[in-house]
C-alpha cells in the first residue's frame, strides 16, 4: 500500500529547512523571497527528498553587495520533481 501523501507545508519546511543547511556559512544578507512556487508531484511519507539549487544569476547592487537568482528544485527518491520554486537573495560580495 501506498503511504499517505505529505502536506504541501511540511515539503515547503523541509526545502526551507535543508536551504538554511547547505547556506548558513554563506554571506546572506537578506532573504527577499520566494516566486513562481510550483507543486508537481505528491510526495508520501517515507520518500527520500534532495534539493538541486541552480544559480540563474546575479544583479550587482553596490560595491559590496549583489542580488542572486536562484531556481530551486526538491526531487524525491526517483528523481522525480515535486516541488520548484525560484528565490532572489541579497548576498555580501567577497
Amino acid at each position: 500500500p501506498i503511504s499517505p501523501p505529505a502536506a504541501q507545508a511540511h515539503i515547503f519546511a523541509l526545502w526551507s529547512r535543508m536551504l538554511w543547511e547547505e547556506t548558513r556559512d554563506w554571506p546572506v544578507l537578506a532573504r527577499l523571497g520566494q516566486d513562481a512556487l510550483r507543486w508537481y508531484k505528491t510526495a508520501h511519507a517515507g520518500d527520500v527528498l534532495s534539493v538541486r539549487l541552480t544559480f540563474q544569476s546575479k544583479q550587482p547592487v553596490s560595491d559590496d553587495r549583489g542580488i542572486l537568482i536562484a531556481g530551486h528544485e526538491v526531487l524525491n527518491q526517483n528523481g522525480e520533481l515535486v516541488m520548484a520554486l525560484m528565490t532572489r537573495t541579497v548576498m555580501a560580495k567577497r
